[in-house]
């Protein structure tokens, strides 16, 4: 399938629609922040913003997208702290926020995502201590990838 060149300034026209996925917008050469309305869209179940130059912090109204199972922001230049409104995303099961300039801590409210089965955090700014939650709260994690932050402490066994 051929990647649909969207320009930036149609990324808030999409948000009045009533989409369940918004994945055509990976590698589209978007910039500027995401906007705090796409946390309007409710029914929304994945949705794949990577690979563009979308900065700026992550909207915490993305923790809004109760029926999102799918959120991959890797590859942009995403900055400030991992909103602690994402432990909100009760369906979620792939969490990709790799290679951007995310700071901060990993938020213990990612410990109410149950189900996430993909957890790429890697090639950031985070710091402080693994979270024992990791291992105690998310049972269903099969893929965590932390690397290149400047996390401390040991992965604890699940």
């Amino acid at each position: 399938m051929e990647r649909v060149h969207i320009q930036p300034f149609l990324l808030p026209l999409l948000l009045f629609f009533s989409l369940s996925f918004l994945e055509a917008l990976s590698a589209n050469s978007l910039s500027g922040p995401i906007p705090r309305t796409i946390g309007n869209l409710t029914q929304l179940t994945s949705l794949d913003l990577s690979y563009n130059n979308l900065n700026g912090a992550i909207p915490a109204e993305l923790g809004d997208l109760s029926q999102l199972t799918y959120l991959h922001l890797s590859e942009n230049k995403l900055t400030g702290p991992i909103p602690t409104k994402l432990g909100n995303l009760a369906r979620l099961q792939s969490l990709h926020l790799n290679n951007n300039s995310l700071i901060g801590e990993i938020p213990s409210s990612l410990k109410n995502c149950k189900q996430l089965v993909v957890l790429d955090l890697g090639e950031n700014g985070i710091y402080g201590n693994i979270p024992e939650w990791l291992g105690e709260k998310l049972s269903s994690l099969r893929v965590l990838r932390l690397r290149s932050n400047m996390l401390s402490g040991s992965i604890p066994p699940q």
